[in-house]
């Protein structure tokens, strides 16, 4: 079972992106192949990202943050990791919460050294990003989170599985289908729950590769869509393994007894499954919605009910 440190946040008042990126004075972007299967492409960034940006580079400048706040762990021997803040002129936040006019993110350099790729003043880029609480910012998590425009087109670059290019259309298209109104609309299932207990089990694909799945055992305290007779319900969520289900989502991999949840569900092979990832199970506390256990969700819970209710409890 994988275990991971997670923590609730408030809302966030921060404009900064930081970006962990060697200094290169070369703005040219090479690609080493184009990929052409769409379904071989990693949209997780721009799906499950607490933002994605669009706007054209300001500037970028060097930096030194702590290891021990970049990887969020205690180290005898911390020391200060070379890190890039990239500043960008905000167009339009496709996904996330406003942020103001210039925007700063964080690039841990962690992946393949074909990753270091330049940020140049005046490149128009779409950034998806991810909170980081030891660093108290946005960072670039995945090298498949940052596209460069080319022309009318979107590029990926350098990543190791190659190139890819896409219409701006198709990557918005991506990010709308797990928006609100389209997950309200798509879910056969919405219920308010309370955990009551969780447990993992092992299933085996037709291949004999095997997968974890995390089964929420969750209290129906509400049905606000859909019907569903019994008190009680079980949310299978995909953890991991070389046995990857058509219905697998991203999902926390953590729920405890007594927490309150707000799920959007589909049925699938194993059951009552959150079909838009973390965009479908928000965690509902005193202050508010949570998304993906880490920050305050970005659209106003208020206004979520009203989607809801627009839709209506079919009986």
């Amino acid at each position: 079972m994988k275990h991971s440190i997670t923590k609730s946040l408030g809302s966030v008042k921060y404009l900064a992106i930081v970006a962990i990126l060697p200094l290169c004075a070369d703005p040219v972007l090479g690609g080493s192949e184009v990929i052409r299967d769409p379904s071989a492409w990693n949209y997780a960034p721009l799906q499950y990202y607490d933002i994605v940006v669009h706007g054209t580079v300001r500037e970028v400048t060097a930096d030194e943050v702590s290891t021990n706040a970049l990887w969020t762990q205690a180290s005898k021997t911390d020391r200060m990791t070379p890190v890039r803040r990239v500043t960008v002129d905000v167009l339009d936040v496709p996904r996330g919460p406003s942020v103001a006019a210039a925007w700063t993110f964080i690039v841990p350099f962690t992946h393949s050294q074909g990753y270091d790729t330049p940020y140049v003043p005046g490149q128009e880029v779409l950034i998806a990003a991810m909170y980081h609480p030891g660093l108290q910012g946005y960072y670039l998590k995945s090298y498949y989170g940052r596209y460069v425009r080319r022309g009318e087109d979107w590029v990926c670059e350098e990543t190791p599985r190659g190139t890819r290019t896409f219409t701006d259309a198709e990557l918005r298209e991506k990010i709308r289908v797990v928006e609100p109104a389209r997950v309200v609309s798509d879910a056969e299932l919405i219920v308010v729950g309370t955990v009551d207990s969780s447990a993992v089990e092992v299933i085996i694909g037709s291949d004999s590769s095997s997968a974890e799945i995390l089964r929420v055992q969750m209290r129906v305290d509400e049905i606000r869509k859909g019907h569903y007779e019994s008190g009680s319900i079980a949310v299978a969520m995909y953890q991991g393994g070389l046995y990857l289900p058509a219905w697998a989502k991203h999902a926390p991999d953590r729920f405890n007894p007594g927490e309150k949840w707000l799920c959007f569900l589909k049925k699938g092979d194993a059951g009552w499954y959150p079909f838009a990832g973390t965009n479908g199970l928000l965690q509902m506390t005193n202050e508010g919605l949570i998304y993906d256990r880490r920050v305050q969700y970005w659209h106003d819970a208020t206004r979520i009910a009203q989607l809801i209710s627009e839709v209506g409890v079919q009986k």
